[in-house]
């Protein structure tokens, strides 16, 4: 995923109408101080084979990378947290580690996005 299709402006822009520039500053802050810890909660949960521990990990990661426009965040959080709970017999681990993948993308597009707002 290139840096310019991480993100969908028109989450941002809506946030903006909602709460103003420095609503949307706090809502990127509190998302990349808070993706980072759930990715490795997942990492960590795939390595000592806890499914459970691993679908609870992603799934808040679905909303908040919503709330962004990181649409490819949310697809890939969905889909390992319904192979986790469902107990898919499908290789989870290429999943988290795109998931950490396109994390990194989607951090510098906000952090480019964020950049962007008046203060």
């Amino acid at each position: 995923m290139n840096p310019e299709q991480a993100l969908d402006p028109a989450a941002l822009t809506r946030l903006n109408r909602l709460g103003g520039a420095s609503f949307v500053r706090e809502m990127i802050d509190l998302y990349l101080d808070y993706a980072p810890g759930r990715i490795a909660a997942a990492e960590a949960a795939l390595a000592v084979g806890d499914l459970t521990a691993l679908g609870q990990a992603v799934h808040p990661l679905r909303s908040g990378s919503g709330n962004l426009g990181a649409m490819g965040m949310v697809a890939l959080a969905q889909r390992i947290e319904q192979a986790a709970f469902n107990r898919e017999p499908i290789p989870l681990a290429p999943l988290v580690a795109e998931l950490a993948a396109t994390f990194t993308t989607v951090r510098a597009s906000l952090e480019a996005a964020r950049a962007t707002l008046e203060p």
